[in-house]
């Protein structure tokens, strides 16, 4: 009997150690881990139901096709408020059923900003101070073109260009 439940607790421990592993490397380099379930976009935040979302919408959405992601497995909808410069992705585990915030893509005129107060149009300078210890050295960061907290699983993606940002990204960027 003890043996049936040794191999389960020993993968799941298997795979507790794998995911905290980034967690671990980063912090051994002297870098503090962003927690993502606290980030924002105005009113916007990952996981937020679709319902909730939509009242919080500074502009009308044309909603997209439902479709499913192969990567995910997950029924997915784009939502695009082309006058407010926002793109969001809603998803959920059944075709037509509740969805859920996955991602949110800010460019011009958008005026929503994240909890630390970032937006587009904001000069990098400010991305540093906002962000600067959570900056992924490691990964799609690159000096005056992309500055991303956390990871492309889950984090936030500043976009510059000349100085400035000028698509801000939330979600996961791979899967």
């Amino acid at each position: 009997m003890a043996n049936r439940f040794l191999l389960p607790l020993a993968v799941l421990v298997l795979i507790c150690g794998c995911l905290a592993a980034p967690v671990r490397a980063q912090a051994q380099r002297g870098r503090s881990v962003y927690d993502m379930r606290a980030e924002r976009l105005g009113p916007l935040r990952l996981g937020m139901a679709a319902r909730d979302a939509a009242r919080n919408l500074p502009c009308r959405p044309v909603v997209g096709r439902e479709r499913l992601e192969g990567a995910t497995g997950e029924y997915v909808q784009e939502w695009r408020l082309p006058d407010c410069g926002l793109t969001i992705k809603m998803s959920g585990p059944r075709r037509s059923g509740p969805k859920t915030v996955a991602a949110v893509t800010a460019t011009a005129p958008c005026r929503l900003v994240t909890s630390r107060g970032v937006g587009v149009g904001a000069d990098e300078a400010a991305v540093a101070a906002a962000y600067g210890r959570f900056k992924d050295e490691d990964g799609l960061s690159a000096p005056g073109r992309t500055f991303l907290v956390g990871s492309i699983y889950g984090g936030l993606v500043f976009s510059l260009a000349e100085g400035r940002v000028t698509r801000l990204f939330l979600g996961a960027g791979a899967e």
